[in-house]
C-alpha cells in the first residue's frame, strides 16, 4: 500500500518542521551563549587591566634605580626636607609642597607660573619615591614618581629608571617655607 500524497506531504512537512526547529534551537543556543562569552571576555579584560594597574602602582623602595654615587632622600628625609618647602624652578615657576595632615604621606602641590598663573596637584611619598599628579592636563607630562637628591639647596630628581629628570626651567632650588604664600 502506497502512502497517500497528502500523508507523504504531511510527513515531509513534519520532518521539515523538525529540522527547522533543530536548526533554530542550535542557533538560539549559540546566540544565547554569545553574550555570556562576551561578558566573560569583558570580565577577563577588567581583571587583567586591574592586575596590571595594581602591579604598576605598587612601586616601592626596591623598584627604582639610583645612579652610582648618588644618595637619594629616604621617606623621613623627604617629609622633613622637601615637604613644607618650595621648589624655585628658574625665574618663572614656584611649587610649594603643602604639609599633610598628621600621619599622612600625601598632600597638595600649589604652584605658580608667572605667565600661566596658579596651578595645583597632589604629591605622595612612598619610601624614597615622591610622586606628583597635577590637576592641569597640560602638566600631565610631569605626573610620575621620582627619587630626589639634595646638594645643599639644589634639588636633583631621577626617574624610577635612574635617568636624570630635567626641568624645562633648569636648576631647581629648594627654598624654606612658602615665601610666595601659595
Amino acid at each position: 500500500m502506497q502512502p497517500d500524497a497528502s500523508e507523504a506531504g504531511a510527513a515531509d512537512a513534519r520532518r521539515y518542521e523538525k529540522i527547522k526547529f533543530t536548526v533554530i534551537a542550535q542557533k538560539s543556543s549559540t546566540l544565547a551563549s554569545m553574550p555570556i562569552r562576551g561578558f566573560m571576555m569583558k570580565i577577563r579584560t577588567y581583571i587583567l587591566v586591574g592586575l596590571v594597574s595594581w602591579v604598576a602602582s605598587v612601586v616601592n623602595a626596591e623598584d627604582f634605580i639610583v645612579p652610582e654615587g648618588v644618595t637619594v632622600l629616604n621617606e623621613k628625609q623627604l617629609m622633613t626636607q622637601i615637604i613644607g618647602n618650595t621648589y624655585m624652578l628658574g625665574k618663572l615657576t614656584v611649587e610649594y609642597f603643602e604639609p599633610p595632615a598628621e600621619g599622612q604621606r600625601e598632600g597638595r602641590i600649589k604652584g605658580k607660573h608667572r605667565r600661566r598663573g596658579l596651578y595645583g596637584g597632589n604629591w605622595k611619598i612612598n619610601g624614597s619615591l615622591m610622586c606628583w599628579e597635577f590637576d592641569d592636563p597640560k602638566l600631565a607630562v610631569y605626573n610620575d614618581c621620582f627619587t630626589t637628591a639634595l646638594d645643599g639647596d639644589i634639588v636633583t630628581s631621577y626617574t624610577i629608571r635612574g635617568h636624570l629628570h630635567t626641568y624645562p626651567a633648569g636648576t631647581v632650588v629648594l627654598v624654606p617655607g612658602n615665601p610666595n604664600n601659595l
